[in-house]
């Protein structure tokens, strides 16, 4: 495991949106107008997923709980941009992370970017 420390983070806005049709992860960099639009933190990912640390029982987040995935793309400390998937069951988080790849995301998966 490689750390990453992150510094102090002003507010942001991010989006939360099902995917209406499969794209590959640079298809969907393009489309939502660059890295820029879809990179996020860590510290972000985090607070989403605490927000519904319950999954669908709990207080109500923009994350999808029903067991699909939810694509966060974060910047790894060496520079390269990952994607990391997030879905609830079993009663928690799972969390997967991944090279950038021409698989892609699926119809109804959710896709994190910002506003």
């Amino acid at each position: 495991m490689v750390p990453k420390v992150e510094g102090p983070q002003g507010p942001s806005t991010l989006l939360v949106e099902k995917a209406l049709r499969k794209l590959s992860d640079t298809e969907i960099i393009k489309v939502k107008g660059g890295k820029g639009k879809v990179v996020t933190s860590l510290s972000e990912l985090r607070y989403l997923l605490s927000l519904q640390s319950k999954g669908p029982g709990g207080p109500q987040g923009a994350l999808l709980t029903d067991g699909s995935w939810n694509r966060f793309y974060i910047e790894g400390v060496d520079g390269v941009l990952y994607r990391v998937d997030a879905s609830w069951g079993g009663g928690r988080w799972s969390l997967d992370a991944d090279d950038l790849g021409s698989y892609g995301l699926p119809v109804g998966r959710g896709l994190v970017s910002r506003n």
